[in-house]
């Protein structure tokens, strides 16, 4: 995580990831939610989704993979004024539910570099060799951040 990301998070008082591929995974994780903060194993996923949106402190969630166009997506959003959402998607409409959205560029050549070196070397310094190396690997992947960290990931066990 890079260091403003982590800056960002920390004034937030909750923060959840949800894997949004799917009405199940989403609904599983409002339930989380809701166990998560006491709620009681006997709750259901709504409680999740209404303690989000009565929680008086400053909270963020990121829905990632919504891309899904069939999904009702918009039931599965907390009403709130002190709540903030991050949704990842490659689907376009859901721009229509967002106050405000934006269209991310593709990574750049160096971050993606060093994405993938970050998960691929680990313990020393890469050489110029390795470095030239990760750099073709990268350019390949088209700096595509989850396929640089599968890839690093897979360097790393190899090695």
């Amino acid at each position: 995580m890079s260091g403003r990301i982590t800056l960002s998070i920390r004034r937030f008082t909750q923060c959840y990831m949800i894997t949004a591929n799917s009405e199940e995974s989403i609904i599983a994780s409002y339930y989380d939610i809701a166990l998560k903060n006491g709620l009681g194993e006997f709750s259901n996923w709504e409680a999740g989704l209404r303690w989000l949106s009565q929680h008086e402190e400053e909270w963020i969630i990121l829905y990632d993979n919504a891309d899904d166009p069939d999904l009702d997506f918009g039931r599965f959003l907390p009403q709130s004024s002190h709540g903030n959402v991050i949704i990842t998607s490659r689907n376009s409409s859901l721009k229509q539910i967002s106050i405000k959205s934006k269209m991310l560029k593709d990574m750049e050549p160096e971050d993606g570099l060093q994405l993938l070196l970050k998960h691929a070397i680990k313990d020393h310094e890469a050489t110029p060799e390795q470095k030239l190396t990760v750099s073709d690997i990268a350019a390949k992947l088209h700096y595509f951040a989850l396929a640089l960290v599968h890839a690093g990931s897979y360097i790393s066990q190899q090695n």
